[in-house]
């Protein structure tokens, strides 16, 4: 049960749940990190039905390896090592369907946007579209 999701309390508990599911599982967010995080996002409407839609998406796709080895563009795969939702084989295996790809694994990253990488992660993505542009 994902709780009361019409109130702004009730989307910071269900939130929180699942971000504590999902980040990085090495990285400790501050209180105030955390605190922070959870409200923000607590702000916006969770439409549940939109979730489960996307899930059934997913699950009915089946195999979409051909579709991503026909990316042209210049693509760049981020992709933590600690990712409790998506194994690193699986960013991995994008990076190599795509040709000329670039692949960044970042140690201590889950399935979430860690301040210990935001400068790695900016970095990589401003580096990334100046040389695609050139």
């Amino acid at each position: 049960h994902s709780g009361d999701l019409s109130t702004e309390d009730g989307r910071e508990k269900h939130l929180e749940r699942v971000f504590m599911t999902l980040k990085s599982p090495s990285y400790e967010y501050s209180a105030q990190e955390k605190h922070e995080l959870l409200h923000e996002m607590s702000r916006y409407e969770i439409d549940q039905a939109a979730g489960e839609r996307q899930l059934l998406a997913i699950l009915a796709s089946g195999d979409r390896s051909g579709d991503i080895a026909r990316i042209t563009a210049p693509t760049l795969v981020i992709h933590g090592e600690d990712d409790p939702l998506l194994p690193l084989a699986a960013g991995k295996e994008v990076a190599d369907l795509i040709p000329k790809s670039e692949f960044i694994s970042l140690p201590r990253m889950g399935h979430d946007l860690p301040p210990i990488h935001f400068e790695t992660i900016t970095r990589s993505i401003a580096s990334h579209v100046w040389q695609a542009e050139a």
